[in-house]
C-alpha cells in the first residue's frame, strides 16, 4: 500500500498545472495568436498602400487607356483598368499575408495549398512578360510596316489610280493608305496566339 501511495505522490508532483503564467509566455498560445494577428493587420494594411499606389500611378499615365482603348477598338473606354490592377496586387499582398499567418500557428495543412498557388502565380510571371515583351516588338514591327506601306501607297497615288478604276466618283471610299491603320493590331494578335501555341 505504501508503494502505491508513493507512486500516485510521484505522479501528482510529476503532472505540470495550467496556469494563466503559461498563457502570457513567448511561446504561448496568447502570444502567438497576438503576434498572427499582428501579421494579418500588416498584411492587410500593406495591401490596401500597394493596391491604393498602383491605382495612383495608373492614373497618372494614360498606358492602361490606352491599353484599353486598343482592346475596345473605341476612343473613349470605360475599362476600369486602374481598378482592377489595384485589386489584383491587394488580393496577391493577402494571399502572402495569410501564408505568413497560418505557418506561424503550424497549420501546414493550410499553408500548403496556398504556397502551390503562389508558386503557380509565381511560375506564370515570367510567361506573361514574354508576352508583353513579344507584343511589344509586334507592335513596333506594325508600325514601321504601317509607316512604310502607308508611304508608299501615298506616294505611288494607290488611291487615285482605284478609284479611277472603280469609275464613281460620288461614292465616299475610304482610301487604302488609311486602311493601313488595322495592321498593327492584326499583327500583334498573331504574334500573342502564336506565343501561347
Amino acid at each position: 500500500m505504501r508503494e502505491l501511495a508513493s507512486f500516485v505522490l510521484a505522479q501528482a508532483s510529476t503532472t505540470k498545472s495550467f496556469a494563466i503564467e503559461d498563457l502570457l509566455r513567448p511561446e504561448g498560445i496568447v502570444f502567438q495568436l497576438v503576434f498572427a494577428i499582428a501579421i494579418l493587420v500588416g498584411g492587410w494594411v500593406i495591401a490596401i498602400f500597394f493596391s491604393s499606389m498602383t491605382e495612383g500611378l495608373l492614373k497618372r499615365t494614360d498606358v492602361d487607356n490606352k491599353l484599353s482603348n486598343w482592346l475596345t477598338g473605341s476612343r473613349s473606354s470605360s475599362l476600369p483598368i486602374e481598378k482592377w490592377a489595384g485589386i489584383t496586387v491587394f488580393w496577391i499582398i493577402i494571399l502572402f499575408t495569410l501564408v505568413g499567418f497560418f505557418q506561424f500557428l503550424r497549420l501546414d495543412a493550410v499553408a500548403t495549398p496556398l504556397n502551390s498557388l503562389l508558386a503557380q502565380i509565381a511560375s506564370f510571371l515570367p510567361k506573361l512578360g514574354g508576352a508583353a515583351i513579344i507584343a511589344g516588338i509586334a507592335w513596333v514591327l506594325a508600325t514601321i510596316s504601317k509607316v512604310i506601306v502607308g508611304r508608299y501607297l501615298r506616294s505611288a497615288q494607290v488611291d487615285a489610280k482605284v478609284n479611277e478604276s472603280v469609275g464613281e466618283s460620288n461614292t465616299e471610299v475610304m482610301p487604302l493608305s488609311e486602311t493601313v491603320r488595322l495592321y498593327p493590331r492584326l499583327y500583334i494578335g498573331l504574334s500573342c496566339y502564336s506565343f501561347y501555341l
